[in-house]
C-alpha cells in the first residue's frame, strides 16, 4: 500500500543519514527534497514510530495513506514509473 512520508528536519547541523537510510529500506521513491513515496503493508502509526527514533524532539514528521489518485510535477529526475508503480501497490 503507498504511504507518503514528508518532514521538517529543524536542528540544523545534526546528522539524519539514519533516517535517510531506513526510509530508503522500503520500496521507495524521493519525490521532493523532504518527501518521499514508499510501498509497505506497514500501517501510518508503524511508520511514525519506526521514524521517529532518528528525529529531534523539535523535528516534523507526517505520514499518511494513499488511494492511488495523483498528480505531480516537477519531482526528482527519473521517478514519474517509480510513482506510477508504487501507487499501484
Amino acid at each position: 500500500m503507498a504511504k507518503i512520508i514528508t518532514y521538517d528536519l529543524r536542528e540544523p547541523g545534526t546528522n539524519y543519514d539514519g533516517l535517510i537510510a531506513r526510509i530508503k529500506q522500503y520500496t521507495h521513491c524521493k519525490l521532493t527534497e523532504s518527501c518521499w513515496l514508499v510501498s509497505t503493508t506497514w500501517t501510518t502509526a508503524q511508520i511514525r514510530d519506526d521514524l521517529k527514533r532518528f528525529l529531534d524532539v523539535n523535528d516534523r514528521l507526517f505520514v499518511a495513506e494513499l488511494s492511488g489518485n495523483a498528480a505531480w510535477t516537477g519531482t526528482m529526475l527519473g521517478t514519474t514509473e517509480s510513482i506510477k508503480k508504487i501507487l499501484k501497490s
